[in-house]
C-alpha cells in the first residue's frame, strides 16, 4: 500500500476518523491519519493473512508533486525548492513508482511483507523532519492494527470472514 512521510502528521482518530467535529478537518490531518490508516491496514494484511500467502507492504514513494502542496505555506514552498536536504527527498514520478514496483514484484520482497519501504529498502523510525527518511516508532502497534481493520469492517458493512 502506498504510504507518505505524511503519516507522521496524525494519529488515527477512532472517535472521529472522518474528521466531522465542528474545526476538526485540516487537510494535513486527514492526509497523515489516512496515510498512518493504510499502514495499520498493511501490517493486520500482513499479520493476519501473511502464513496463508496473502502479505502487504507499506511504501512511501517520495516527495512527489501533487494538489496536496497548495495548502502548504509560502515559506515551506520555498524551502522545498531551496533546502539540499527537501531537493534529495523530492523524486520525478518514475523515481517514486520504483519503491512500489520493487515491493510488488521484486524477488527479494516475495513472500515477504509487513515492512515501511523508502527509497527501495526498509526504513527505520525517525522523527519528522523535512526532507528527512523514516517513519513514526508507533506505526507498528498491534492493538491500533486490529482497531483500524475492525472500524474498516463497521465502516463499510463488512464482517469478517475465515
Amino acid at each position: 500500500m502506498t504510504s507518505a512521510a505524511g503519516h507522521h502528521a496524525s494519529e488515527v482518530i477512532y472517535d472521529d476518523f472522518q474528521l466531522k467535529a465542528p474545526d476538526a478537518y485540516n487537510p494535513f490531518k486527514a492526509y497523515g491519519q489516512s496515510k498512518l490508516a493504510q499502514i495499520y491496514m498493511s501490517n493486520y494484511i500482513d499479520r493476519v493473512y501473511g502464513p496463508k500467502g496473502l502479505h502487504a507492504t507499506s511504501v512511501m514513494p517520495g516527495g512527489i508533486a501533487s494538489n496536496l502542496q497548495k495548502h502548504l505555506p509560502e515559506a515551506v514552498h520555498r524551502d522545498m525548492k531551496e533546502n539540499p536536504s527537501t531537493i534529495n527527498f523530492m523524486k520525478s514520478p518514475e523515481q517514486g513508482a520504483a519503491t512500489t514496483v520493487l515491493a510488488a514484484v521484486g524477488k527479494e520482497w516475495e513472500g515477504k511483507g509487513g515492512k515501511y519501504l523508502e527509497n527501495c529498502r526498509p526504513s527505520t523510525p525517525q522523527p519528522l523532519i523535512l526532507g528527512m527518511m523514516g517513519y513514526k516508532d508507533y506505526i507498528y502497534v498491534s492493538e491500533k492494527e486490529n482497531r483500524t481493520w475492525e472500524l474498516t469492517l463497521e465502516t463499510l458493512g463488512l464482517q469478517e470472514t475465515s
